[in-house]
């Protein structure tokens, strides 16, 4: 189970694909919001948590294309190789 932080972190996230951003609008410090970012996407239930989101989101754009309505929210796609940019790239 995430604690409230996280989850807003996996919602954050989710939407702008920056970890450092994620991370400030969950509530952790600018000063450390990189290194808390690096700290989350090492953690399992953040991961799980992410790629469960992802799955919603890849199904209800599916779900818009087959009724020929527009997604309630914009289709997210990340790799392991995002993640490794994530986690070593600068601020």
């Amino acid at each position: 189970m995430l604690m409230a932080r996280q989850a807003r972190f996996v919602e954050e996230f989710s939407l702008s694909g920056s970890a450092t951003a994620a991370a400030i609008q969950a509530g952790y410090s600018k000063c450390s919001a990189h290194m808390q970012a690096s700290r989350l996407l090492t953690n399992d239930d953040i991961l799980n948590a992410l790629n469960e989101r992802k799955r919603r989101l890849a199904s209800n754009a599916l779900a818009g294309q087959k009724s020929n309505k527009k997604p309630a929210l914009r289709r997210v796609s990340w790799t392991s190789l995002d993640f490794l940019k994530l986690l070593f790239g600068g601020c």
